[in-house]
């Protein structure tokens, strides 16, 4: 009984029935101890649904709240804890759509770490997951609170920059790139290092995500031909 009007409804109807049966004009009716005791199963009944729907609202509740870890679960890689590709790629959606919209600009990075099948072959899978994660807590510290940084795929990692134009973008790029190369990760003693290949663009709103991206992938191509450890404007 979820309604409280019925509730209530139903509550008088059992007070009005108590008193009927208080009356004394019933004593000798042969039918009282029968209706007393509908009257005690309809009591129990209503305490009985009050219990249920109190435990409906509970695993209400619960529910609501796996859904929402569910929800959040589906969004966040599990060996980096950043954003995964899925909520990367509606963010991105979101801020192609404003830019339509305000004409707003945004710019990407594109940040792919260099040998990092040789760091797997040479070091073992589990440090190539630690190395990672310790890459993705570095990234994350170049961005601001209104940027996104996640994993875009196994060793590539997608910067999203808010009404950031062309500059802006080479400032972050730059750091980052210089930032891991001097970088010695704990993975492995007495130390391990890495460089990345970066590519950076800035979104335009006659230009296409897909064609966007397939830029920056390019661009990240490109950096790894030209020596890795360096960043290329698309």
């Amino acid at each position: 009984m979820k309604d409280p009007a019925g509730k209530d409804a139903v509550r008088k109807e059992l007070l009005h029935f108590e008193r009927v049966l208080q009356d004394a004009a019933l004593a000798d009716n042969i039918l009282l101890p029968h209706m007393q005791r509908l009257l005690v199963l309809a009591r129990n009944l209503e305490c009985h649904c009050e219990r249920l729907a109190k435990k409906n609202q509970q695993l209400e509740s619960h529910l609501t709240d796996y859904t929402s870890y569910l929800n959040q679960a589906s969004r966040i890689d599990l060996l980096t804890r950043l954003p995964n590709r899925r909520d990367l790629s509606e963010r991105l959606v979101r801020e192609d759509s404003r830019s339509q919209r305000h004409w707003r600009t945004f710019s990407l990075i594109l940040v792919n770490l260099d040998d990092f099948s040789q760091i797997n072959e040479i070091h073992g899978f589990n440090a190539g997951d630690e190395l990672l994660v310790e890459v993705a807590c570095q990234l994350q510290g170049f961005v601001r609170s209104e940027d996104v940084c996640g994993r875009w795929s196994g060793d590539e990692f997608l910067i999203i920059l808010a009404e950031t134009g062309m500059e802006g973008a080479l400032i972050v790029a730059e750091k980052v790139v210089k930032s891991i190369a001097m970088t010695e990760f704990r993975v492995d003693r007495p130390g391990l290092r890495t460089t990345v290949s970066a590519a950076l663009g800035n979104f335009r709103p006659d230009q296409g995500m897909h064609e966007f991206l397939a830029a920056l992938d390019r661009g990240v191509q490109q950096a790894k031909r030209e020596g890795k450890n360096r960043c290329v404007i698309i």
